[in-house]
């Protein structure tokens, strides 16, 4: 497991929950947290979900990824309502729900801030045509990704420090947007091309009680490289 210690995953191959299970755990890791989408959390299929990873011994689901419109703000809204509901039913089962950032939710603006603030902190828009449901609930934590955050124009220190006790997981993505030229090992964390103040994140995140970092390097995904530099990056940096 070259030093690691868990994993989090959200492709199966074919393989049943506890086929998953026995392969993570031969393995030497700890099955941490699924990444799944919002359609896994929907009825009827948030029951089967609930118990593939009672099955396979995971207690988090960090909703990988979405992408509503920037004009129509009740695609996110609908999506916000399944991951509300979703939590409640599964904090009811011991599991956490969390919501995955990519570059695009920095980029959105909504009313001159972010669609991240927006997703968080909704109070003051004009959305609400029913009832006076907020934004994410408390229930739904967060997966910031912090490469992601940079490469989308946010501050991944600000808002690890807006969310205390908020981000139990984080990904640390090499802000890279350029990999040209680059082989396998040149992509890691803290590699020549990465814009991330690691240091900084690093300090941010310990203060703010972050229990798994999960290192995804983007730039040669078939290859095991630079996982192992910046296993070598974090150890460096007193995170191993």
């Amino acid at each position: 497991a070259m030093g690691y210690e868990g994993v989090e995953t959200g492709r199966f191959y074919g393989r049943t929950a506890k086929e998953l299970k026995a392969l993570v755990g031969d393995a030497g890791l700890e099955l941490f947290a699924l990444q799944l989408y919002p359609h896994n959390l929907t009825e009827p299929q948030l029951g089967e979900t609930i118990r593939f990873c009672e099955t396979c011994a995971c207690k988090r689901i960090n909703v990988a990824w979405y992408r509503g419109s920037e004009e129509n703000l009740n695609d996110w809204q609908l999506m916000i309502n399944v991951l509300n509901h979703a939590a409640d039913v599964c904090a009811e089962n011991g599991i956490s729900v969390a919501y995955h950032n990519h570059d695009h939710e920095f980029r959105m603006k909504v009313g001159g801030r972010c669609l991240w603030d927006w997703l968080w902190n909704g109070n003051g828009d004009s959305l609400r045509q029913v009832t006076g449901t907020p934004r994410f609930s408390s229930r739904v934590q967060q997966e910031l990704d912090c490469g992601n955050c940079l490469l989308g124009g946010g501050d991944p220190v600000e808002w690890i420090t807006r969310f205390p006790g908020r981000i139990p997981t984080v990904h640390l993505t090499p802000a890279i947007s350029d990999f040209r030229g680059l082989k396998p090992g040149e992509a890691g964390l803290g590699s020549s091309r990465d814009r991330a103040d690691w240091p900084k994140i690093l300090t941010a995140l310990r203060q703010c009680g972050t229990e798994w970092l999960t290192v995804k390097p983007t730039g040669f995904p078939g290859d095991l490289a630079d996982l192992k530099s910046s296993r070598a990056y974090l150890k460096s940096h007193g995170c191993i």
